[in-house]
């Protein structure tokens, strides 16, 4: 489970005061252990191998591209929740960085943000990108968002299939940092290898040298492994997973953006076109 930086906010709960108000508190700690125990035995100490995909498109390549740049950004660095965002929202902020994105810190309290076209993308947390990203998606296109239920997502491989490759992929958990029923992680989808097995590349606990690319479905999903896949809340619905097309939203930007971009983005979004 790569848990992201949950921030020092009015609204959102550090550990200590979460388990304190949990009603679960005895509960939640005795499954930690075994959570950590999950992410420590399946998290390699060095990965990201040279991959061959099941198809080389253009958008492929585009986000194969951007996730190595944004993963040798932060290589040798080990996962932490405290130092410059070395965690799995800083991560994907760097990745969408390297598709021309602006970046940037956004301090406003997560039950205030409202974010608006032409803000930068939050460095952190998963709780300010998803609500970012759904802005941008009113923008730029309501086909660049898709929500679909946790259990589908654990359990329908079918899923893969069609999902464009570099999708962040937001991840909810029922008991979390930021609350209940809410987003904890975040990883991006690569696409699928030559055996058409889908990819991932994240920044997780454990992670001592910086992120990692190439993980399988099983090492991505292993945060909810002997976990409860319920809403803490029942009257919340099920717990659903928030999917993005950022390379889709990263060409439309450049189409369509009419605020002001960086250069330098402008400039590393074309170093990525493919020739």
């Amino acid at each position: 489970m790569g848990i992201d930086n949950p921030e020092k906010e009015s609204n959102t709960m550090s550990r200590r005061e979460f388990l304190k108000h949990s009603a679960f508190t005895a509960l939640a700690f005795s499954k930690i252990p075994d959570i950590l125990r999950n992410l420590e035995s399946s998290t390699p100490t060095d990965y990201n191998p040279e991959i061959e995909f099941y198809e080389n498109s253009e958008d492929q390549m585009i986000a194969y591209t951007a996730i190595k740049a944004a993963t040798e950004d932060f290589s040798g660095h080990p996962y932490s929740w405290e130092t410059d965002n070395h965690h799995c929202s800083g991560y994907v902020a760097q990745y969408f960085m390297h598709l021309g994105f602006e970046i940037g810190l956004v301090t406003t309290p997560v039950s205030e943000y409202s974010p608006s076209f032409g803000d930068p993308m939050p460095n952190a947390t998963t709780v300010k990108q998803v609500p970012y990203l759904r802005m941008l998606s009113q923008q730029l296109g309501e086909d660049l968002e898709t929500e679909i239920e946790l259990k589908e997502l654990l359990s329908n491989s079918e899923i893969w299939n069609n999902l464009p490759p570099g999708t962040v992929i937001y991840l909810p958990e029922r008991i979390g940092h930021h609350g209940y029923d809410t987003f904890t992680h975040v990883a991006i989808f690569m696409g699928r290898n030559k055996a058409e097995e889908p990819l991932f590349a994240e920044f997780s606990v454990y992670m001592k040298n910086g992120p990692q690319y190439g993980h399988g479905f099983e090492q991505f999903t292993r945060m909810y492994k002997g976990q409860n896949i319920e809403p803490y809340n029942p009257s919340n619905g099920p717990l659903k997973v928030f999917l993005f097309d950022a390379v889709k939203a990263s060409k439309r930007m450049r189409n369509n953006y009419t605020g002001e971009i960086k250069k330098s983005n402008l400039q590393e979004l074309d170093r990525h076109q493919p020739y």
